[in-house]
């Protein structure tokens, strides 16, 4: 098992794109593209950290995160587009195949924002984890960095969405008539209750003599 991930992870190590990718959400994030591309990845524990078809939460490929050192834990991180003071909802499903005396550690942040941290934490399916996170900068950088000995934790279906309510624009104001439109609506006014005025007067009997 720990030898055929460290196949596939070298393999998704030549396959990924190194750098930041920069796009209004998250690129390749349920990783179906069956490797690492979009993210720029930091093998420090030897390079166990990959794309497989072993455990994905839904399609065919999950991430995962199988290193063996605490102080080298892998990381994998993308640059996402942002607006500065906008709110954007973070989600992503992990699971642990942590054995009864687990030793691993499993953290995420976007923008500065703590959204999970973990220590040698017992096994579990996948959970959802979310949060939403006020960006700060026109750059907001996302990451992942773990280590699960002698397991792994799997990740999957990564997503970011700017939840920033629509601003409500104003009724535009009506503009007032001019001067001399109210007057003709004022004269006008009057002319009608003069004729009416009029026939009402018209109308009432006249005294007999």
């Amino acid at each position: 098992m720990r030898f055929i991930r460290a196949v596939a992870a070298c393999g998704c190590l030549c396959l990924a794109t190194f750098g930041s990718a920069h796009a209004a959400l998250v690129a390749n994030g349920d990783f179906e593209t069956g490797n690492l591309s979009g993210f720029a990845i930091s093998a420090a524990g030897g390079g166990f950290v990959g794309v497989d078809a072993e455990s994905p939460h839904t399609g065919t490929y999950g991430a995962f995160f199988a290193g063996v050192d605490p102080n080298a834990p892998d990381t994998i991180t993308q640059t996402i587009a942002t607006v500065p003071g906008n709110s954007y909802l973070v989600s992503f499903f992990l699971q642990s195949e942590a054995a009864s005396a687990p030793d691993n550690a499993f953290s995420a942040q976007f923008a500065g924002a703590t959204l999970l941290t973990l220590s040698n934490d017992a096994g579990f399916d996948y959970r959802q984890f979310s949060q939403t996170v006020v960006a700060a900068s026109p750059q907001s950088l996302l990451s992942f960095t773990g280590y699960n000995a002698p397991t792994a934790f799997d990740l999957d279906d990564i997503s970011i969405v700017d939840v920033t309510p629509a601003a409500v624009s104003p009724s535009p104001l009506q503009p007032l008539p001019e001067p001399g439109s109210a007057a003709l609506l004022l004269s006008g006014a009057l002319a009608l209750l003069r004729r009416r005025g009029a026939k009402i007067q018209s109308q009432e009997p006249s005294e007999s003599a």
